[in-house]
């Protein structure tokens, strides 16, 4: 597949050409739900996506879910990745993320990518974001 599927693309050029995604966000059930796909210039292996590349959508889906669910401005302060198989590039992957706690500063959310059946787990992460004060930046 070449034909690129999704309007979102952070990264300036042609759209498609790093990663494309969409995500659907719940406050209530603090959860987010996307589709993704990676796009030639996100190869590492051949064939297959960068691990930096998967990072950046591991942390875009949590940031995204942070920053809908949860009150005040966050960032990523630690992100622990587990590669479980190689993902392949200009296919479509389900993007998942979820609030497991917020207890003062910290949030800590679960991100995965999985196949687009569902099925096969790609990578995980476990990720906290802190509050910050911005009159303080």
């Amino acid at each position: 597949m070449t034909k690129a599927l999704f309007s979102r693309t952070p990264c300036v050029g042609r759209p498609g050409q790093v990663m494309e995604y969409a995500f659907f966000a719940s406050k209530k059930e603090r959860k987010l739900l996307g589709v993704c796909q990676f796009g030639p210039m996100a190869e590492g292996p051949p064939g297959h996506v960068h691990g930096g590349a998967i990072a950046t959508m591991l942390d875009a889906s949590a940031g995204v879910l942070s920053h809908y669910a949860v009150e005040g401005v966050r960032l990523t302060a630690n992100m622990n990745i587990n590669y479980r198989r190689p993902t392949p590039l200009l296919t479509t992957f389900l993007v998942e993320a979820q609030v497991e706690e917020v207890e003062g500063r910290k949030t800590k959310l679960s991100s995965k990518i999985k196949s687009a059946d569902g099925e096969t787990l790609l990578v995980d992460a476990s990720v906290l974001f802190m509050s910050i004060n911005m009159s303080k930046m």
